[in-house]
């Protein structure tokens, strides 16, 4: 509901009045977003307490997202484009409503899972937070797992600034549609996760993931330094 009235707030507000208010709606969003939206496989973790089982329902469920994810990140650029592209305000005012309605009515299929976690609450270890955070420092792979969600996270990041790229530099919102086309390759990801991870190991399987991945994001700087797609 929140994010759907962001767009209504009218544009001929005075400055300040109109700043104060986007400011409290995106404020209350974010805690909103924060607390209550999650990626959808984390419920796998609560589903079964079987590693195996879990990743095929990892895998399973990466497909279904991932294949209406990239179908949704190829048509809708090019459905934005009848409203005004992404620069009208018009085609947020559409297009927000109907999509936060969508993600709600979806949201509600979550409620009928059932955990399978039996999780004991009578015998709980007792351990003193310093001793737990020396173990913790000590940890090598605690700062590898920190380390890498901080380039995760650029790599994000670089996604984002293309998009902008496309939109705000080249005025091309529809080609950000044929490159949600790349989107559709997580299919078969999913499909050879479980396989792969059999014969060539989890680390080896995600250190050539992220090499290739690292190599996309450099295309996208290639392509912003030449102000090209081409």
């Amino acid at each position: 509901i929140i994010t759907s009235l962001i767009p209504f707030v009218p544009t001929t507000l005075e400055y300040t009045t109109k700043l104060v208010l986007l400011h409290a709606l995106f404020t209350l969003r974010s805690r909103f977003t924060a607390l209550y939206s999650d990626n959808s496989l984390a419920i796998v973790a609560v589903i079964s307490p079987n590693s195996v089982e879990r990743q095929k329902l990892y895998s399973i469920g990466g497909i279904a997202i991932g294949l209406l994810r990239s179908i949704f990140r190829i048509i809708f650029p090019m459905m934005i484009v009848l409203t005004g592209g992404y620069l009208d305000i018009r085609s947020y005012q559409i297009f927000i409503p109907i999509l936060s309605a969508i993600s709600c009515a979806v949201g509600f299929i979550l409620i009928q899972v059932k955990e399978r976690i039996a999780e004991n609450y009578e015998t709980k270890p007792k351990v003193k937070f310093g001793t737990a955070a020396k173990k913790l420092l000590k940890n090598k792979f605690f700062w590898l797992i920190n380390i890498c969600a901080i380039f995760e996270g650029w790599n994000g990041y670089a996604d984002g600034v293309m998009n902008y790229f496309l939109i705000y530099n080249l005025r091309l919102e529809w080609i950000s549609g044929i490159v949600g086309i790349v989107g559709i390759t997580s299919v078969i990801g999913n499909l050879a996760t479980p396989t792969l991870i059999k014969r060539f190991e989890k680390r080896n399987v995600l250190l050539i993931v992220r090499v290739a991945w690292i190599a996309i994001t450099a295309c996208y700087l290639v392509a912003i330094k030449l102000d090209s797609v081409a």
